[in-house]
């Protein structure tokens, strides 16, 4: 038996140890490997499902605001009218345009606007001014020609001089919460040719330049507004018409889609192996690496934490700049980095959208372009395809269970043809994020919020502020959006920080403390608007909208009857001077300036009391 026994001791406690010892080797390996953390404790992005809030009743209040565009032959008059008019489809605000031989059917009453875009009054002048005469309200969207003498006398105007350059913008009154005045030195697209007007006491000026030339006059008791500027032709100035406009009403609502994005382009991506001094004041030097890990994800993640930011990091799996179809093994040159971030990203509540395999725009040889950015046209369509579809892999691998639904475009340069080859390699693409406000010259991708002009059933959500810091241009861009739509969308960059175009002579701790001052401010400012992922956000837009706000007025109630909303949206209330909104079980109110409140409705049909007393 012991002969045996030790046969068997001399022949097997070999393969025993050597069994064990395999079994240990290969759980470090998988330990030290990506499979155990991506496969076996998988994170996915959080997803906020849109719940609609809709009714079928009918109204039982009967008024309506009426908000009636003086149609024109004229292409610039045309285009204004357009711009004008898209803040108030953002707004789900109804209107209606008439031929100006139609003007004398219009009767005169307190929930009646017209909207004129003509700068050559004199074959609207006797409509016009009987309209006014018997009580009736207008907007002169731009400035005239000539002004008529009966227009004159409306506005108070002393005497008029010769058109004069007025730069800047100064709020003599609050529109929309979160508009900053802007000075010549912030944006030279606040340049305005006027004309050179003294105004009686009794006008009131609600905007005006820094050099104090009156651009948007309030004069009839409320009754008329007159633009002393070309402004309102600009994207930039559709939330000062909106919320303008609702002045002239006993009492005005629009609607807000209510959701933010928080984007981080060229996140993740590969680190540059160099170092860096731009931590603190101290000027400690570091690796890159170190500086993202240690300093500025920390920070990120306190931020995102204390204000419910749900980050979208736009993915790129390399720097090169091959063009010709040639991929290589994207996931070792980001490894470690682009597994610890994308998991604390998801951790955070976060996503992944696409960037690019490297970030060289989907653009041809053929598509226009600014040389001067040396980026290298793609030879083909099907060259697009095998970077695609490496990046695919790679983000498959960081998220398993994640699908790329947004891509953010490089540079916000993008050809239709770059759109078909994105959704060809990502066939659950919904969302293109590019840019709302700029020039479409040289293939830049500027959009409306809305179906895509090439893929329809794609969407549109542009972002329209970018930077770490609340300077006064993005404080501006961030109110504009919100102030029509009820938006928030604002990307920013890990490197920021490294280029002098984008730091502002910062340094990280710097920086870190203005991003934490802007979302401090947007919060507070826009208490409606909720941090979402991309993906969320666009779910939601996109089914505000396809849906409505109904809205009726009478005696001291306001109606709301939601037709499928999602249950984010909300509507902004602008009361007349003396009015408050009496609380309610059936809505959310919040207060966002004097006599203009956030209602965030309970129930898809709702009654507003106002109640007499004082602003608040």
């Amino acid at each position: 038996m012991e002969v045996i026994l030790l046969k068997f001791t001399n022949y097997w406690l070999p393969a025993v140890i050597a069994g064990v010892a395999a079994l240990l080797l290969g759980g470090i390996v998988l330990l030290r490997s990506d499979t155990l953390h991506h496969r076996v404790f998988p994170v996915q992005a959080s997803q906020t499902g849109t719940t609609l809030r809709t009714t079928a009743a009918a109204p039982t209040l009967q008024e309506e605001n009426r908000l009636i565009f003086v149609q024109s032959a004229d292409p610039d008059e045309q285009a204004l009218i357009q711009s004008t008019s898209q803040a108030l489809r953002y707004a789900k605000v109804p209107y209606a345009t008439i031929d100006p031989d139609r003007l004398a059917s219009v009767t005169a009453g307190e929930r009646t606007v017209l909207l004129v875009a003509a700068t050559d009054l004199t074959p609207l002048a006797g409509s016009l001014q009987t309209y006014i005469a018997q009580g009736g309200r207008v907007v002169f969207l731009q400035r005239t020609a000539e002004r008529p003498a009966f227009l004159n006398r409306i506005l108070g105007v002393k005497a008029s001089g010769p058109d004069r350059r007025a730069t800047g913008l100064v709020f003599n009154q609050t529109l929309f919460p979160g508009y900053p005045d802007i000075a010549q030195d912030d944006s030279d697209a606040f340049t305005h040719e006027s004309a050179g007007l003294q105004l009686t006491r009794g006008t009131k000026v609600l905007l005006s330049s820094q050099e104090k030339v009156p651009l948007l006059i309030e004069a009839a008791n409320g009754r008329v507004q007159y633009w002393n500027t070309h402004f309102l032709h600009d994207k930039l100035a559709r939330g000062l018409f909106l919320h303008s406009v609702g002045r002239l009403l006993p009492q005005f609502v629009t609607a807000q889609a209510g959701v933010q994005v928080m984007h981080i382009d060229d996140f993740p991506a590969p680190v540059p192996h160099q170092t860096t001094t731009v931590a603190d004041a101290s000027g400690t030097p570091m690796s890159i690496r170190t500086f993202y890990e240690e300093h500025w994800w920390p920070d990120m993640v306190r931020i995102a934490r204390k204000y419910n930011l749900k980050y979208t990091g736009a993915l790129i799996g390399t720097y090169t700049n091959d063009t010709a179809g040639r991929t290589i093994d994207l996931y070792q040159t980001m490894r470690k980095t682009g597994q610890k971030f994308t998991r604390a990203m998801h951790h955070l509540g976060g996503e992944l959208s696409l960037h690019g395999y490297n970030h060289q725009p989907l653009l041809l040889a053929s598509d226009p372009a600014d040389v001067t950015l040396k980026y290298r046209p793609w030879p083909s369509a099907a060259a697009m395809q095998p970077g695609l579809a490496a990046v695919g892999r790679l983000a498959k691998t960081l998220a398993p269970n994640d699908t790329l639904t947004t891509y953010v475009p490089p540079s916000n340069l993008l050809s239709s043809t770059g759109v078909t080859a994105v959704r060809t390699a990502f066939p659950r693409l919904d969302t293109i994020a590019a840019l709302y406000y700029g020039d479409t010259t040289d293939s830049r991708y500027v959009t409306e919020y809305g179906p895509n002009a090439t893929a329809p059933n794609l969407l549109n959500f542009p972002r329209s502020a970018s930077g770490y810091l609340l300077a006064p241009m993005t404080q501006y861009h961030i109110a504009e959006v919100a102030s029509t739509l009820g938006v928030v969308s604002h990307f920013i960059h890990p490197d920021d920080v490294f280029d002098e175009a984008r730091n502002s002579g910062q340094n990280w701790a710097d920086l870190a403390r203005g991003y934490e001052k802007m979302a401090a401010h947007i919060a507070r400012t826009y208490p409606q608007i909720t941090p979402l992922t991309q993906h969320s956000a666009s779910a939601a837009l996109r089914q505000y909208l396809q849906g409505r706000l109904d809205v009726r007025y009478g005696r001291n109630r306001i109606q709301l009857l939601s037709r499928d909303l999602p249950h984010l949206s909300s509507a902004v209330v602008r009361l007349t001077p003396g009015q408050t909104l009496r609380r309610s079980p059936a809505a959310h109110i919040t207060r966002l300036a004097a006599g203009l409140y956030s209602v965030q409705p309970r129930q898809a049909n709702v009654t507003l009391t106002i109640e007499r007393g004082v602003s608040q």
